[in-house]
Parts: structure tokens; C-alpha cells; sequence
């Protein structure tokens, strides 16, 4: 294990963007809603921009505060300088066209705006078991491409990127194979013992049961004012 600092995603967010209360934030690629009712939860008047209709209406169903919108981050539906804080919440390696997703939240951010990327890092202690599911660190690298090639683009100031660590907490191998193909079926089932070996082999253990660490990093690019 390295020696990065243990971070929950608002730990994260207090960290790389310090206060959002009051802030007009949409969170591209918002899935069920989890990290946007985060975002709500530290005072940000959240937006949840997500392209599949399942997971707008899961959602919805939560409540939680922010609104949901159906659509897709490289043709955000919204007008330009529309919001303080785009964030993608570890979905830009989920874009098609990450570059033309970001050039969006650029796009919908007002001057002096931010925004903010989570994003996993691959080579962290779940990465051997998780890539016997799907191996996803080439969209990982792709993620960062994108990140480096927009935030070198006019009017932008990148700031240095907060490494950190999470904690994914659950019990068995069968669990994490269930979580896991249950986000996308087509993600292939390894084979169990050598899987059961590895997650055997990553897990932790703190005074509230035990885990894997994950590593993860937060980009933060300001739009000039």
C-alpha cells in the first residue's frame, strides 16, 4: 500500500475544491444520483446530467435534492456559461469521446468556473483482481489523454492533481464478481479460485470490517474569467 491519505469522495471534493455551497453544479455522467446528492449535501445546487433513462428515473425515485437531466456529456443539453462546477464523477473514461466531453463542461461553465474530474488509477491493489472482470486501464490512460490535451487548450488553468485513496468495502470475491457484471453483463466472469486469491490477497482490514483500497485522483481545470 502506498502511503496516500484515506479520502471519502466529500473528503475529496472539501480538498481539491474547498467550499461548493451555493454553487451551480452538474455532474456529467451522473448514474443513479449517488455523487450527485453528494454534491447536494455540501450545499451545491446539483444537476445530474446522465444518458441512460434507467438510471435518470432511479434517480428521481431517490429524491435527494438534485434535479436529473436525460443526456449525454458530449452534447450536453444546456446552454453556454450555464453553471459554476461541471464534475465528472468517475465517468470520463465511461465517454465515448472524452476530449468532446470535456470541451463541453468547458463550454458549460462560466468564466472563472471549474472543473473537476474524478477519476480512478490503475496499478492500485484492486486493479489485479478487478481486471480479471475488465481490464479497464486503457480507458483510464485514455481519461487522462483527454484531460492533459483540453486543460492545454486557451483559457485554462490546471491545478496539481489530489492523489488519494478509497476504501471499496465488501466481504467476498462473489461479491465483488456480482457487484461487478451487475453494472454491465457483459463484463466476463473470472475464474474463481484464481480471482479468490487475488481478492484474498488485496483485502484490508480496518476497525470497520474490511476492504481494498482504491486509488483515485481529482483534476481541477478553472475556466479563465
Amino acid at each position: 500500500m502506498s502511503d496516500r491519505v484515506f479520502l471519502t469522495f466529500k473528503e475529496a471534493v472539501r480538498h481539491g475544491l474547498g467550499d461548493i455551497e451555493g454553487l451551480d453544479a452538474i455532474d456529467l455522467g451522473s448514474g443513479s444520483g449517488g455523487k450527485t446528492r453528494a454534491l447536494a449535501s455540501l450545499g451545491a445546487v446539483a444537476t445530474g446530467l446522465e444518458p441512460q433513462q434507467s438510471a435518470v428515473d432511479q434517480a428521481r425515485e431517490r429524491g435527494g435534492g438534485p434535479a436529473y437531466v436525460m443526456g449525454s456529456a458530449d452534447a450536453a443539453p444546456f446552454g453556454d456559461a450555464e453553471f459554476d462546477l461541471a464534475v465528472f464523477t468517475y465517468s470520463l473514461h465511461h465517454c465515448p469521446d472524452p476530449v468532446a466531453a470535456l470541451r463541453e463542461a468547458v463550454r458549460v461553465v462560466r468564466p472563472g468556473g471549474r472543473i473537476a474530474v474524478f477519476e480512478p488509477e490503475a496499478d492500485d491493489p484492486i486493479y489485479p483482481v478487478a481486471k480479471l472482470i475488465d481490464d479497464e486501464k486503457m480507458v483510464y490512460d485514455l481519461a487522462q489523454s483527454a484531460i492533459a490535451q483540453v486543460s492545454n487548450e486557451a483559457g485554462l488553468d490546471r491545478a496539481d492533481p489530489v492523489r488519494y485513496a478509497t476504501r471499496y468495502r465488501v466481504s467476498t470475491a462473489e461479491a465483488l464478481i456480482e457487484g461487478m457484471v451487475s453494472v454491465n453483463p457483459n463484463r466476463k466472469r473470472p475464474d474463481a479460485l484464481t480471482f479468490k486469491t487475488l481478492f484474498d490477497a488485496a483485502l484490508e482490514r480496518d476497525e470497520d470490517g474490511v476492504f481494498i483500497p482504491c486509488w483515485e485522483r481529482l483534476d481541477v481545470l478553472r475556466k479563465a474569467a
